[in-house]
């Protein structure tokens, strides 16, 4: 093995490919890839480790997050894939979607996890990833696409967001309604209790937005908006009453900021 590292002799290759075997099996993936690189430099694609090797380089490189040398790889392995069986070609496409994701390459990212969803594999976590890439650029048809194959597989608030957002900003308001309230069931809180009292206001349901605003009062009494919202629905109600304790609250803690 040191003879060969010195000379480089490619009659040696074998060497090369036993090494990047033990440095893999040892993770030490540097020199594994090195030796992999090596081997694979060497020989011709019909020889039967060809492909093997580079399966195990991408793998490497995808550990050391080297994505466009993954891709590259990923292009090449395409021609031996029918030669792997289904769970190399499942950690393949995976790794090759992934891959492709992070290098904002969504179209290809979707084609290796289409792939992948013919093979029945989970694919929750990288189409809500691409469905939440999609919503961020406001390419709401396709986040609707992939959003609504995760829903009911997902419990990550930022999908629901997503799609009360987007119902909410195409004109949808009984699905927007929908999301809404599930966001606040699966998290009650001050920020949720907020949201879905916006939505109903600017949809003109004042009952329902003072019962979420009232909601939110009951996390944070100091919730300026709501106390604002309440005050002012009860004055136009004529409900003095109410009106002056929600506008005193508020009133209040204008004045103690304005101390600060």
């Amino acid at each position: 093995f040191i003879e060969y590292e010195k000379t480089g002799d490619k009659v040696h290759y074998d060497f090369a490919y036993y090494l990047g075997g033990i440095f893999y099996d040892k993770t030490e993936y540097n020199s594994a890839l090195k030796y992999y690189d090596m081997f694979s430099k060497s020989i011709s694609p019909k020889d039967k480790r060809y492909y093997p090797s580079l399966f195990k380089k991408i793998k490497i490189n995808y550990d050391l997050q080297k994505y466009e040398d993954c891709a590259k790889i990923s292009e090449e392995l395409e021609n031996g894939i029918d030669g792997f069986d289904d769970n190399s070609k499942k950690e393949l496409y995976s790794i090759a979607g992934n891959t492709y994701f992070h290098l904002k390459n969504i179209e290809k990212a979707e084609n290796y996890f289409n792939k992948l969803s013919e093979m029945n594999y989970n694919l929750t976590i990288p189409y809500a990833a691409i469905g939440l890439y999609y919503y961020e650029i406001k390419k709401f048809e396709k986040a609707l696409k992939y959003l609504a194959l995760v829903e009911d597989k997902s419990d990550n608030l930022k999908i629901f967001n997503a799609l009360a957002d987007i119902y909410n900003k195409t004109g949808d308001a009984v699905s927007a309604e929908k999301y809404y309230l599930k966001l606040y069931s699966m998290h009650p809180s001050e920020e949720y209790a907020v949201a879905a009292a916006k939505f109903f206001d600017a949809n003109n349901n004042s009952n329902k937005a003072a019962e979420f605003y009232k909601i939110a009062v009951k996390y944070n009494p100091e919730n300026m908006e709501a106390l604002y919202f309440l005050g002012n629905l009860y004055f136009n109600l004529k409900n003095y009453q109410n009106a002056a304790g929600y506008l005193n609250s508020l009133s209040k803690i204008r004045h103690s900021y304005e101390k600060i």
